[in-house]
């Protein structure tokens, strides 16, 4: 089975923004950050937006310190999440 739209932009997202990640697994622990808090209609909850973007953030700066070859500057966990909730709102 192929990856989804949503799966697509975060692997594409995790490929040009976090050097040295193995981009499919940490898109596929980003993809199931947000599988969990999404919901039919979850875009027009702005607290459900923000828990959204703190757990990207927050599962980046772990797979970041779990993984050394990772060379992402910790002022760059928000640019990140706030492009990858470009994509989520859209495709999730």
């Amino acid at each position: 089975m192929g990856l989804s739209k949503g799966e697509m932009a975060l692997l594409q997202l995790v490929t040009d923004m976090v050097p040295g990640a193995n981009p499919e697994e940490l898109s596929s622990l980003l993809n199931q950050v947000v599988t969990e808090r999404t919901f039919s209609g979850w875009q027009v909850q702005p607290s459900i937006q923000a828990t959204i973007k703190r757990d990207i953030i927050l599962k980046l700066a772990k797979y970041t310190k779990d993984h050394t070859e990772v060379k992402l500057n910790p002022d760059d966990y928000s640019k990140f999440s706030q492009e990858a909730m470009k994509y989520v709102e859209k495709h999730f």
